[in-house]
């Protein structure tokens, strides 16, 4: 996905909700960096703390979650300290127009729990 249209997507989207605050914001613009792009990636939790300038792991872990449940993206941990956790970030560029079960089946296809 062009990274300009899925910045102005996330932004569109976030602009409109008040639970987002910075460290959401800058989580999930380190995640997106780490993704190249949009799509599923393991995540490199310790690299993406230090981008999104978060020092402590309850505060990522936080973050992370609520952006799974808010719908910016799909996260699936790994209690395996041995493995990275997965993350599927959503394209939100058309967001209006995409349908629920369409992502819901990219998302099961990826190896994702539907939320």
């Amino acid at each position: 996905m062009n990274l300009s249209v899925h910045l102005k997507g996330f932004y569109r989207k976030a602009g409109r909700d008040g639970r987002l605050r910075r460290p959401h914001l800058s989580l999930y613009l380190a995640l997106l960096v780490q993704s190249q792009g949009g799509g599923a990636f393991r995540v490199n939790r310790s690299e993406a703390m230090a981008w999104a300038r978060i020092a402590s792991r309850p505060t990522y872990h936080r973050c992370i979650w609520e952006l799974d449940k808010w719908g910016y993206l799909y996260y699936l941990p790994s209690h395996d300290p041995a493995s990275r956790s997965r993350v599927y970030i959503r394209p939100l560029a058309k967001e209006e127009a995409a349908s629920e079960p369409t992502e819901n089946a990219t998302a099961m296809k990826l190896g994702f729990a539907s939320t």
